[in-house]
């Protein structure tokens, strides 16, 4: 409240100390002690207090004023308004000067707004902020009523919720891969095609081709859910025994190309395992048709050639005569063997038929002459990215045993060890991959040449590629358990 109150009886005492003797007053304006009537709510303006509803000046009695916004004229003397008076509950001001006479104000016709103002002892009015946690800055020199209220702050920090946990089996990435298989003339030459097919020296030797025939027929159907095969021949059917190039057709189509469950493709391609095989050894222009077919597929699914031959390589291109279409090794093999791991990083392996380590005559016999195939093949299966360990490089192979040994290593290699993510995590690292047992956690820095673990093949964090023992154990246990934003 703005105003100072004076209980009435006790401004009795006051009137008589202004007056000397109350007896005989009558109140009215002019007297003695008297400023003017009609106290407002029983209060007065400045030093005036209010007695039996009348404003006296006591002149000896001591009292707080209160404040005034109103600044009275002094030439003002007929009791009319000079500005806004304020009464409890209404705006106040300056203190006015005792010596005027203000009127009074109905209360009625007067706005009430909240009292903010506080006296301050020098006697300027400064504001006083209802909510002090609120004000930001003071009141301005040009404008001492205002002052910067911020409104109240209802922002709520909130915390994302963690990312869900999941978890599944992985879905293993099927490899392409083309088979180039040999068809040529020795193949079935007699005795030079003839092996030892069971290592056994009491039964009869067969052809290389009956043998290949088997064991594809064999092998195939154990992965054919696992690897996409394809296959080429060289010569194809079409090749013919004669000294010239009809002897080194090659499909420019593989008579299989890649496809899932493509075993019973594959086998209805292929000569009867009885059959008589005819053609020279144009295994380069087989080689690179094969590899037109497996750059098909996306580069981030496994790829490979696997190559069975019995013999060194002929049939180049744009040989100047028959004899250097057959009697010259075509060296594009290595050409386009090299090219393919080097620029796509598509590795062809290399099986041999019962290769001799020795090095060919120079003689007219549809055979390269001075080539030792042995050291050829080496150098091949070096080139092509995955050679075998030990020596030779090559998968070398003298019986049924050891062809299907061969095919098998080289299957269960080229099994995938990449896996195609369900989901894709919100934090690839908190991803964990579990195979046989063994968790194997997130490794940005992981070589896979040497190393046991996995990373990722892609940029969007759907495909892993394991390595090492973790892909040794998904190759037999046949699936991996991935874990993503699991703590």
């Amino acid at each position: 409240m703005s105003s100072y109150r004076l209980h009435r009886l006790g401004l009795s005492a006051l009137l008589l100390v202004a007056c000397g003797d109350s007896e005989g007053q009558t109140g009215q304006t002019g007297q003695t002690g008297f400023e003017t009537s009609n106290c407002i709510d029983n209060q007065c303006l400045g030093a005036l207090v209010c007695v039996a509803d009348f404003c006296v000046n006591p002149d000896n009695a001591t009292s707080t004023p209160i404040s005034n916004t109103n600044v009275t004229d002094p030439g003002v003397t007929d009791g009319s308004a000079t500005g806004p008076i304020t009464t409890e509950g209404f705006t106040t001001g300056p203190t006015t000067d005792p010596t005027t006479n203000p009127t009074t104000v109905d209360p009625s016709t007067t706005t009430p707004v909240e009292d903010t103002t506080t006296t301050d002892p020098s006697g300027d009015p400064s504001t006083s902020p209802s909510d002090p946690s609120t004000t930001t800055g003071s009141a301005s020199d040009s404008d001492p009523g205002t002052s910067t209220t911020l409104p109240p702050d209802n922002t709520t920090e909130t915390t994302a919720p963690p990312p869900e946990c999941k978890q599944f089996d992985a879905e293993l990435v099927v490899p392409t891969v083309m088979l180039v298989l040999d068809k040529s003339g020795t193949m079935t030459a007699n005795p030079g095609g003839l092996w030892d097919h069971d290592n056994n020296a009491n039964t009869a030797t067969i052809f290389r081709w009956k043998s290949l025939h088997k064991v594809l027929s064999a092998i195939l159907p154990m992965y054919d859910d696992a690897i996409e095969f394809g296959s080429i021949l060289f010569g194809s059917k079409a090749a013919t025994s004669n000294y010239d190039q009809s002897a080194c057709v090659v499909e420019p189509v593989p008579e299989a190309q890649p496809a899932p469950g493509n075993t019973a493709t594959i086998l209805a391609t292929l000569p009867l395992a009885d059959a008589i095989v005819k053609g020279g050894s144009p295994t380069a222009k087989a080689v690179q048709a094969a590899l037109t077919q497996v750059l098909k597929a996306p580069a981030d699914v496994p790829r490979a050639i696997v190559l069975a031959v019995d013999g060194p390589a002929n049939c180049k291109a744009n040989a100047p005569n028959n004899s250097d279409l057959f009697e010259t090794y075509d060296e594009t093999l290595h050409t386009v063997v090299s090219g393919a791991w080097n620029s796509n990083q598509i590795p062809t392996y290399v099986i041999g038929l019962d290769i001799q380590n020795v090095t060919s005559p120079t003689v007219k016999d549809g055979t390269p002459d001075n080539t030792n195939p042995y050291t050829r093949l080496n150098e091949l299966a070096v080139q092509g990215g995955r050679p075998r360990v030990g020596e030779p490089k090559f998968y070398q192979t003298t019986d049924e045993a050891e062809l299907t040994a061969a095919y098998t290593t080289i299957f269960n290699d080229l099994q995938s060890c990449v896996l195609t993510l369900d989901d894709v995590p919100v934090d690839k690292t908190n991803t964990m991959v579990v195979v046989g047992g063994k968790s194997y956690a997130y490794n940005n820095a992981l070589n896979c040449a040497n190393a046991s673990g996995w990373l990722y093949t892609d940029a969007s964090n759907t495909k892993i590629q394991l390595c090492g023992t973790a892909c040794t154990a998904l190759k037999s246990q046949g699936f991996a358990e991935i874990k993503l934003d699991c703590p």
